[in-house]
């Protein structure tokens, strides 16, 4: 029977399920995916590549269909879409793994009770196809497991006999060799799943008369095995296991009176177990399951009344986050922890500053990114999560002009800013750092400043005076060259500007000397020669106005 499609379990309260296991009310979903579209069917195989999903052969005891089809579950669009078919024996019972950008499945059984298979395939999804590798070594079998660790598949235990042997694939040479020897005891139909590079076993039977709950660690750098924690449910066997953030899961399953839909999730760190939500479906056994980034799924698989399934569900687990106060113009910074019943709190700030409070507020020295790391504890694990806070302090506006005539420069003395907006006050801005403005006329303008550091904004405002061009001009009638130490050029003095040049010319329209801002004074002169004594006329243009006069030039 399917329940329907949508199931949103509320948060229980944390309540004690059994010795070191805990309900907990870590959000987790389950949702109910688009069905396989094959027949229903029990003992798959399946693996992963380029985030999606695939289910290989399996079989259907009631109605004696054993199958080699080959299905792909894209997570993204809820889409299955069927590929080429194992070319090998349809097979149940087989185990898979994938090694980089390809998938592999071997042995199994061809046929209800005997057939036991060691051959190997290798399937591109790129060209949908499947190439024939180097056999597995070990005694042809079925109800092994299959799993990868890095750049090598692994594949071992089984029937028949009750085995605990292992042997690793290298796709690169494409051979097996055989791993150090299983320190547990012998069986089929476990669950494995991996971690940081290592390999987790668990629960599995010996031949369906004892079932097991222990739980073992491969560490392949080692080649060696440790026991952990036991998996905390009752001991079962053809149970579904996957890695899902960081953490290992384990749930359904079946022992010799019932199947189960109990799921729960190891956590490697504090090597613990916690219960999740339950799987809403019928409770079953031998279905198979993978994750694809934060997501797992699983599905198909039979009842003890021997009823087929080809539904699918998705498990969503999302551990304890936290938020905080990133738009604020200060060094104060609040943070606010997201999780349902923790026992406990650890923050690290990022710049040696702790605390243990849910929704603690820290104040950083000075402004800078931060990695801020939350561990929220639980009863029986912890979740860490770390995020990059981004602290800007107060900005200051602040400027000093320097004024020469019409021409202002600016000199900004702003603090923690990065962006400016000036204002001239006579229409016009800019945004660089330390502007110069030219004014056109006089008066009295008004100057303002727009500091700014990201959401910091600060400003400040003045007023400047730009004077009455020419009023404080002063232009000799009279001067007397003859080296006697006074009077002896002609020059312009008072405010000059930029705009600024002087004709001199004599009574017969010649002019015989030009002077500018780098050239401000005449000393009677024409190319090195003395001129007459007599009245010259001059027309001058400095500060926007023109002037015109005479000048006596005495000797």
């Amino acid at each position: 029977m399917v329940l329907s499609r949508l199931y949103l379990y509320s948060i229980f309260t944390l309540i004690l399920v059994c010795k070191n296991v805990y309900l907990i009310s870590q959000p987790n979903v389950w949702v109910q995916k688009a069905s396989l579209p094959g027949l229903a069917r029990y003992e798959a195989a399946a693996f992963t590549l380029n985030g999606k999903g695939y289910f290989i052969s399996g079989g259907d005891y009631n109605t004696g269909n054993i199958f080699n089809d080959v299905w792909e579950y894209d997570p993204v669009n809820d889409l299955w879409t069927q590929k080429a078919s194992l070319p090998g024996l349809a097979r149940y019972g087989a185990s898979a793994f994938s090694v980089g950008n390809k998938g592999y499945i071997t042995t199994g059984l061809s046929s209800w009770g005997s057939g036991a298979l060691n051959d190997l395939w290798e399937y591109d999804p790129i060209s949908n196809s499947w190439t024939q590798r180097a056999n597995f070594p070990g005694v042809p079998r079925y109800d092994a497991c299959g799993f990868s660790i890095g750049q090598k598949g692994y594949v071992g235990f089984g029937y028949p006999p009750i085995l605990k042997d292992v042997f690793a694939y290298d796709p690169t040479t494409n051979s097996w060799s055989q791993i150090a020897a299983f320190p547990g005891s012998s069986r089929q139909s476990l669950s494995t799943f991996e971690i940081d590079g290592l390999g987790y076993f668990s629960c599995g039977s010996n031949s369906g008369t004892v079932s097991y709950n222990d739980l073992w660690c491969y560490n392949p750098s080692t080649n060696s095995w440790s026991q952990k924690a036991n998996f905390p449910g009752a001991p079962r066997y053809a149970t579904n296991g996957f890695s899902l953030s960081g953490k290992g899961i384990i749930g359904g399953g079946c022992n010799n009176s019932q199947s189960f839909n109990d799921y729960y999730i190891y956590n490697p760190t504090s090597d613990s177990w916690c219960q999740l939500l339950s799987f809403p479906a019928q409770a079953r056994y031998a279905g198979d399951a993978f994750s694809i980034g934060q997501k797992g799924y699983t599905g198909l698989g039979r009842d003890k009344l021997h009823i087929y399934y080809y539904d699918f569900w998705e498990l969503t687990y999302i551990p304890a986050t936290f938020t905080f106060q990133d738009t604020a113009c200060s060094l104060d910074i609040g943070f606010n922890a997201q999780a349902i019943n923790p026992n406990a709190f650890n923050w690290s700030f990022g710049d040696g500053g702790i605390s243990t409070l849910s929704n603690p507020s820290h104040t950083y020295a000075s402004s800078g990114s931060y990695n801020v790391q939350l561990i929220t504890y639980y009863n029986c694990g912890s979740d860490t999560v770390t995020q990059q806070v981004q602290v800007t302090n107060t900005t200051t506006a602040a400027l000093a002009l320097n004024k020469t005539c019409n021409e202002v420069s600016f000199t900004n003395h702003s603090i923690n800013a990065t962006n400016y907006l000036w204002s001239f006050g006579d229409g016009n801005t800019s945004t660089q750092t330390t502007p110069v403005h030219h004014y056109t006329d006089t008066g009295t303008y008004a100057i303002s400043l727009i500091a700014y550091n990201n959401n910091c904004t600060d400003s400040i405002a003045t007023q400047i005076k730009i004077e009455t061009a020419g009023s404080n001009i002063f232009i000799p009638n009279c001067f007397t060259p003859n080296d006697d130490g006074l009077n002896d050029v002609f020059s312009i003095t008072g405010s000059v500007c930029d705009t600024f040049e002087i004709m001199i010319i004599n009574r017969w329209g010649f002019q015989v000397a030009y002077l500018n801002k780098n050239n401000q004074v005449w000393n009677g002169k024409y190319k090195n020669a003395d001129v007459p004594e007599g009245i010259y006329f001059y027309k001058a243009k400095t500060n926007g106005k023109e002037f015109t006069g005479t000048i006596s030039l005495l000797r």
